[in-house]
């Protein structure tokens, strides 16, 4: 895989992405425009989409995001068993 520098910016991305959700113009019209691709600006929307400003940046954002997506995730995980663990303890207390 190349890792060649796009031609169009970030900030050129979303403003194309946000272009799709006009009811009033086409993809037809937005690709023949910005003399792209209409799987380009699919891939584009879908990325903004998912993962909002860092996905249009690159793989070394969607790198970035995935690994505190992750870090997210596995704090979520450990608030989840300290609040059982807390629930737990309270049911405890009050049995006795």
């Amino acid at each position: 895989m190349t890792n060649k520098k796009s031609r169009w910016s970030t900030d050129e991305k979303i403003r194309i992405v946000l272009q799709t959700f006009n009811p009033h113009t086409s993809m037809a019209e937005i690709c023949r425009e910005h003399n792209l691709v209409p799987l380009t600006v699919y891939d584009w929307k879908k990325r903004f989409l998912a993962g909002g400003h860092f996905s249009l940046e690159g793989p070394d954002a969607t790198k970035y995001v995935q690994r505190y997506q992750k870090k997210i995730a596995s704090l979520k995980r450990v608030i989840g068993v300290r609040c059982g663990q807390l629930c737990f303890k309270k049911a405890l207390e009050c049995e006795e």
